[in-house]
């Protein structure tokens, strides 16, 4: 069975937040900067731990933001699958002005809705 690591970002204009996890288990937080250098880090970070579960399938996924689509095309140029949600077609609870998950959202939502192209 192959493994997978599952990659949800939160992309902010300077500051970014993702989170990690292999398969199914908890995810561990990786805070990087939203630039070329923030980038290649988190890219690397992916890269070692796909490796250390046994060249694990990379899966990558964010919101689409002004940020831009930068994220997904450097991410796939690196030989990672990255996908890019759009978040006017994600269903809203009635509560989901007042509940903020934004670090586990992007994973989640991937899982769910499937990706935005």
């Amino acid at each position: 069975m192959t493994n997978h690591i599952f990659v949800g970002i939160d992309l902010g204009d300077k500051n970014s937040v993702a989170r990690i996890a292999v398969d199914r288990e908890k995810s561990e937080r990786f805070g990087f900067m939203n630039n070329r250098a923030g980038r290649a880090r988190l890219f690397a970070e992916v890269s070692k731990r796909a490796e250390e579960a046994g060249g694990a399938k990379v899966v990558m996924v964010y919101e689409a933001s002004s940020c831009g689509f930068i994220l997904r095309d450097e991410a796939t140029a690196a030989g990672k699958d990255c996908y890019v949600l759009a978040p006017t077609k994600i269903e809203k609870s009635v509560n989901s002005g007042s509940i903020r998950t934004t670090t586990e959202t992007p994973k989640t939502r991937w899982i769910k809705y499937g990706p935005m192209f």
